[in-house]
């Protein structure tokens, strides 16, 4: 399998993770201090424009790598 098709699927369980444990921790916040819902948004949102940040990013790398000829990594 080529390692670039690797590095896609990982980020896909990354976005579950990320938004999971942000979800959870904005419901705590939420159950603690009262925000209604707020939290759970907030960390939802955070997750998700966070991971598309991360996304970008490797998205790039990968791109300078295909430009300088290195298919491998």
């Amino acid at each position: 399998m080529d390692k670039q098709y690797a590095v896609f699927m990982s980020m896909g369980l990354e976005l579950v993770g990320i938004v999971t444990v942000l979800i959870f921790l904005g419901r705590y916040l939420d159950s603690n201090y009262g925000w209604g819902g707020w939290g759970v948004i907030g960390g939802a949102f955070i997750g998700t424009a966070g991971w598309i940040a991360h996304l970008l990013f490797v998205m790039r790398q990968l791109a300078k790598k295909e430009e300088a000829g290195d298919t491998d990594a």
